[in-house]
């Protein structure tokens, strides 16, 4: 159906076995869903391998090419010691090739040293933002992570004459100039910060209020941002594309909106954004339970205590 699907697997596989046999290495974890496809050349090879697959929510994205080709993902499931996922979404996906798999969920932990509360006001001086309120997108400025709904979103906000700060931060994308332009139009209320500083991560949280995720790809196991954001104690806006809702609870972490037809309501997102702003109380009670809720299943040792069940 596709020869070059399967010669480039079978080159991939032939490259891993070399990898193997070089660094005696008694397991391989394969953790993109369509690379997969060279697990069964690796098995015919090796077959005392083990093998441990991710799948995350690709299936979702391309469904047509995972239909073409299901017989050979099953294979590649199925003779797979383990198989495992970053969410339940994703982990649903296996469902699509066979009923022979208990998949094992692992969350993408977070670093809750490095992201924890910090005092707003200590964060904007460091960043050099304004003293006020401020609203914060953090994620790659591309449609699909819904960067042009969180500029459409600071329009309607910043239009109701707030003394607030818009953030519109991430790594570059088609998106950057276009909002980049755009936010020369708001006085500096609208701010756009570009491939920020890894060590400036946790200040941008810090800075903020209120954090939002107008996401829009269904391949969202559960965005990292999200959850980067609740340890820092800072209640998040999201849709419930992917994974999401199974890290933000509705009404006690934060507020998550349907999609409505597939598309982002950016209505639904501003009048949030204003709850919030006109109620300190509940953002300091959906911040708290954000952290606890990290606290509890989120961080890198629950991740690592995982992976070592996994394995063992």
């Amino acid at each position: 159906k596709s020869p070059r699907l399967y010669i480039s697997s079978f080159i991939r596989a032939l490259h891993v076995i070399e990898l193997v046999d070089k660094n005696n290495i008694n397991r391989v974890v394969v953790y993109t869903t369509k690379i997969g496809a060279f697990i069964p050349f690796v098995k015919i090879f090796r077959p005392r391998l083990e093998v441990f697959y991710c799948i995350y929510a690709d299936p979702y994205k391309n469904p047509d090419f995972y239909k073409k080709h299901k017989y050979w993902y099953k294979r590649s499931i199925e003779q797979s010691k383990k198989v495992f996922s970053s969410s339940c979404y994703c982990a649903d996906a296996y469902g699509n090739f066979t009923k022979n798999a208990d998949p094992e969920v692992i969350y993408v932990g977070v670093d809750l040293d490095r992201f924890h509360e910090m005092d707003p006001v200590y964060a904007r001086n460091r960043l050099t933002i304004p003293e006020r309120p401020t609203v914060l997108f953090l994620a790659r400025m591309e449609p699909e992570m819904g960067a042009d709904n969180a500029l459409e979103i600071s329009k309607i906000i910043l239009s109701k004459g707030l003394d607030i700060n818009f953030i519109i931060a991430g790594a570059e994308g088609s998106l950057t100039d276009s909002i980049k332009e755009s936010a020369s139009k708001f006085d500096g209320r609208l701010m756009v910060k570009s491939n920020i500083p890894k060590d400036d991560l946790p200040y941008y949280y810090g800075a903020s209020t209120i954090c939002i995720a107008p996401t829009l790809g269904l391949h969202a196991c559960m965005g990292v941002s999200i959850k980067e954001a609740m340890a820092s104690g800072r209640p998040t806006i999201a849709t419930d594309s992917g994974g999401i809702p199974e890290a933000i609870r509705n009404n006690i972490d934060g507020y998550v909106g349907p999609l409505k037809e597939g598309k982002i309501d950016n209505e639904y997102f501003s009048k949030k954004i204003l709850e919030f702003l006109k109620d300190e109380e509940k953002i300091e009670l959906f911040g708290k339970n954000s952290r606890k809720r990290c606290e509890d299943i989120f961080s890198v040792n629950a991740t690592a205590e995982k992976y070592l069940k996994l394995f063992e």
